[in-house]
C-alpha cells in the first residue's frame, strides 16, 4: 500500500513531462502517418515535364568554359563591355571612397 501512494506521488510530480512525451508521440505518429500517406507518381502531375524543366539551363551552359570563351569572343559583347556609358555608369555605382562603417557613432 505504502508503495503504491509513493509512485502515485512520482506519477503526480511528473505530469508536466508524462504530457509532454504523449503530445510528442502522437505528434511523431500524425507526422510518419502523413509523410507515408503522400505517394505522388508522375502520372497524377498533369504538368510534370513542364515543372522539371531548368528554367537557369541557358545561364548554366553560358558559365562553363567554352560558354565563357564564347561570350568574350562575341563582337556585340565586347562594344558593351567598352561603352563609355557602361563606364559612367561603373563609375557612379562605385565611389572611389567609402564611408567607415565603425567611425560611426551612437
Amino acid at each position: 500500500m505504502l508503495h503504491n501512494e509513493n509512485l502515485m506521488n512520482e506519477v503526480r510530480g511528473k505530469k508536466d513531462t508524462i504530457f509532454s512525451l504523449v503530445i510528442f508521440i502522437v505528434f511523431l505518429s500524425i507526422a510518419g502517418y502523413y509523410s507515408m500517406a503522400m505517394n505522388v507518381k508522375e502520372d497524377e502531375i498533369k504538368d510534370y515535364a513542364e515543372i522539371s524543366v531548368n528554367p537557369y539551363e541557358k545561364y548554366e551552359k553560358m558559365m562553363t568554359g567554352a560558354g565563357i570563351k564564347n561570350l568574350v569572343a562575341n563582337e556585340q559583347f565586347k562594344e558593351y563591355k567598352y561603352n563609355d556609358k557602361l563606364d559612367s555608369l561603373i563609375q557612379k555605382s562605385m565611389p572611389n571612397s567609402r564611408d567607415n562603417l565603425f567611425g560611426a557613432t551612437f
